[in-house]
């Protein structure tokens, strides 16, 4: 007898307990206490915070316990200029949202529009806004009467970020020719690559740049030009100072 009323005392308790919960949850929905009464937003430089608010509010509902926050941060992801999105809340009505903006890696112009080329979300089309906000951008220009290769550009470029960020840095233009493509530093001292052996000769300039330049601690604007489309050869000009 002992441990029956025991057993029905413990499931009274447990009983007791969940009614409780039940009765305290329903009250706070009822009073709405869980409302969102505030959205932190941090990491956006490009896309305006009253932008970023609406587009977060658009994919939310009100109650923060009703947030799906991989869903939201999907779906915020999915805006072009966004790459990753990081949401957590805090209690009771907070929620809280940290973006990262792309960097893109070169602009470039095809019938009539401008585009992103970037290393994750491919091609992006840029209005003004967006074209005067990345203005360190490098420019992609086609000399050639071929169709730019784009995915041989976007390997060059990745690899030059990776390999030596100063040298991205300076870059001002990529030039697309028949036979070779040229890149084209902020003091107008070049770097040229052969087209059909883009990889090689880029690998050839990283190599002198390490060994040569960033060891010497030479300052590449001193040169004029630095040729690395002959096969087994590296032709260097110096720019001539002028006397006064």
């Amino acid at each position: 007898m002992k441990k029956n009323k025991s057993r029905i005392n413990t499931f009274f308790y447990i009983f007791l307990i969940l009614l409780i919960n039940i009765a305290v949850s329903k009250y706070l929905l009822n009073i709405e206490a869980f409302n969102i009464d505030a959205i932190e937003v941090s990491g956006n430089q490009y896309i305006s915070n009253e932008d970023l608010l609406k587009l977060v509010s658009d994919n939310i509902d009100n109650n923060i316990l009703d947030i799906k926050l991989k869903k939201l941060n999907l779906n915020l992801e999915n805006n072009d200029f966004i790459k990753s999105v990081k949401s957590y809340t805090k209690f009771p009505s907070t929620l809280i949202v940290e973006i990262e903006e792309i960097t893109p890696l070169a602009l470039f112009e095809k019938n009539q529009n401008f585009y992103f080329m970037d290393q994750t979300k491919q091609i992006i089309k840029a209005d003004y806004k967006a074209i005067n906000h990345y203005i360190n951008t490098p420019i992609i220009t086609n000399s050639s009467d071929k169709k730019i290769n784009l995915n041989n550009i976007k390997y060059l470029l990745i690899e030059i970020l990776n390999n030596s960020n100063s040298i991205y840095e300076k870059l001002n233009e990529v030039q697309y020719l028949d036979e070779n493509i040229i890149l084209i530093l902020d003091n107008n001292t070049k770097i040229i690559l052969k087209n059909n052996d883009y990889k090689h000769s880029l690998n050839k300039f990283l190599s002198f740049n390490e060994q040569v330049i960033v060891k010497n601690n030479i300052d590449i604007n001193t040169y004029k030009y630095i040729d690395l489309s002959i096969p087994e050869q590296i032709i260097i000009r110096e720019k001539t100072s002028k006397k006064i």
